[in-house]
């Protein structure tokens, strides 16, 4: 490239970076004015507002009920045995004085770090009023439950696939060569008499489609009956055997060559294939009426609520908070961000060594939780409260759009920087080459 066409690149790249720079500093001035926009109908919603509950809701809000540690933190029917579970900003589950004992036989102390599995029985036991022993055995089923479920899966997956044995064939017509010399193509056929002989003929090949076999029957029957009508007209078209063989074979897509040794061969593996099968899905059936016979759908899901909740207590440990039970109490703690609502995805995961537990948590402020929704004493200061959240996400919305027009020009800038260096590089060295040619 010579010095011309760099020194025009160089200022075409030039010219680019400091637009860009321009357009990001505008960018920049236009999230100071959301940020002013936001603190401002922050300002007004905050003057609207008087007095602000958190209420319980299971249906968007479209119905509330009044907050209480138990609508959170107990199974139930209003909150469909869901946990919601109340963290401090320590990060440890908050416990009533019911919940203080289990807590800990779990962990004395509330650190993190403590034994859920070694009082599982006991503590669900005590809480869902089944004998320990019963519940050992309903994890121990629910685990054979897995492990079945696994084994199941995986067998139907080694099925055995008629396509890949050679009496399998994808050529329909090629089944007309066991007809031997019974079949000749070209041969016409006169009458009905002729037409009900080679039909016959036709159907001792049905043997050949063993999983289709009555409807290969029928398709000849068929045939027969649509070219009976026909050689009953006084000018019927020519009939060949060749055309009734292809409208009888013309419905089907493959024949097995039942003669093939090979088709023994996939009768045993596929009887083989179909007694695991049946073993493993009786396995699966056993496990899971052993563990049916200990929870009934109820008594699982308040199961799973208390595993969810206690297990997090042994992995994050807890605190004891005396006026937890206070409606007030809980509300002041929430609004004012002292404490935060957490979901917990449990999963039973296979390892080498078996199956564990393992638990999710996302934690977030009361106020993104689905299940809590703010409200006011008036009707007013709702629909203060529906404009105010409406305003905000517009802006937010806008502030997205910025960030990614920022990030692409940002990324657009680093590129031009290394082109705009790559530049003065082929200047620098084209400068260096005329150098010396002059001042050789």
């Amino acid at each position: 490239m010579g010095l011309a066409a760099s020194s025009y690149n160089l200022m075409k790249y030039m010219n680019r970076k400091n637009d860009i720079g321009r357009q990001l500093s505008q960018l920049s001035l236009q999230k100071m004015s959301l940020t002013r926009d936001v603190n401002k109908i922050t300002k007004e919603y905050q003057r609207s507002m008087n007095t602000k509950v958190y209420k319980y809701t299971n249906n968007a809000g479209a119905d509330y009920f009044d907050l209480s540690y138990s609508s959170l933190m107990y199974p139930g029917t209003l909150n469909g045995s869901k946990l919601n579970m109340l963290t401090d900003m320590n990060g440890k589950v908050v416990v009533d004085s019911k919940y203080r004992r289990y807590a800990e036989m779990i962990s004395p102390e509330g650190t993190p770090g403590g034994d859920y599995e070694s009082n599982r029985a006991a503590i669900l036991s005590d809480l869902l009023g089944i004998a320990p022993e019963d519940i050992d055995r309903a994890n121990e089923a629910y685990l054979n439950i897995l492990e079945q479920q696994d084994i199941l899966d995986s067998t139907y997956m080694t099925e055995p696939q008629k396509q890949n044995y050679s009496f399998y064939n994808d050529n329909p017509t090629a089944v007309l060569g066991k007809l031997g010399s019974s079949y000749s193509p070209e041969d016409e056929i006169d009458n009905v008499s002729d037409l009900t002989s080679f039909i016959n003929l036709m159907k001792g090949l049905s043997c050949y489609f063993p999983d289709e076999q009555q409807a290969y029957i029928n398709q000849c029957d068929a045939q027969l009956e649509v070219w009976t009508t026909e050689l009953g007209n006084e000018n019927h078209q020519t009939l060949k055997q060749r055309t009734v063989a292809d409208n009888i074979l013309g419905g089907f897509n493959y024949w097995y060559d039942i003669n093939d040794s090979s088709y023994t061969t996939y009768q045993n593996e596929h009887s083989a294939w179909e007694a695991d099968r049946n073993n493993a899905q009786e396995n699966l059936d056993f496990w899971v009426s052993e563990y049916n016979s200990v929870f009934d759908s109820g008594k699982r899901a308040k199961a799973d609520f208390y595993d969810e909740l206690f297990s997090s207590i042994a992995e994050n440990g807890w605190q004891f908070y005396e006026q937890i039970s206070n409606p007030e109490y809980l509300n002041n703690m929430l609004l004012n961000g002292l404490f935060n609502i957490t979901t917990v995805d449990r999963e039973c995961i296979r390892e080498d060594d078996g199956y564990v537990y393992e638990n999710h948590y996302v934690t977030d402020p009361a106020n993104t939780c689905v299940n809590l929704v703010q409200v006011n004493d008036t009707d007013y200061n709702n629909q203060k409260y529906i404009e105010y959240e409406h305003k905000k996400t517009l802006l937010n919305e806008k502030e997205e759009r910025i960030d990614t027009r920022m990030k692409n020009l940002e990324t657009e800038q680093s590129a031009l920087k290394q082109m705009i260096e790559s530049v003065k590089n082929v200047m620098n060295n084209n400068i260096e080459q005329h150098y010396n040619i002059f001042t050789a």
